[in-house]
């Protein structure tokens, strides 16, 4: 989110304005500090003009098929994902 919002040159203020917050929840969404629901990413994504896949693009597939208690379909327990995007979402 941080590099796309420096990218397309806007402050946290102005990131924070278009979305209807203030600028500290956009440092604590950048810093991993909050999660980021899926109707915020959205709103994320529309102000900074790509689409949610943008978030995700370069994420390995290790956590695909995941079901629940953290199983996939093969059994074996996913691993937690690093990337500050997801964790941020997750938690």
């Amino acid at each position: 989110m941080r590099q796309r919002r420096w990218l397309v040159g806007k402050t946290q203020g102005e990131l924070a304005e278009a979305l209807g917050i203030r600028f500290q929840q956009v440092q604590k969404y950048e810093s991993g500090a909050n999660r980021i629901s899926a109707s915020r990413l959205w709103d994320i994504a529309q102000a900074l003009s790509v689409s949610v896949g943008y978030f995700f693009e370069g994420l390995e597939q290790e956590g695909a098929g995941a079901g629940k208690e953290g199983q996939n379909t093969q059994g074996s327990t996913a691993k937690p994902c690093a990337h500050p995007t997801v964790r941020a979402m997750t938690g």
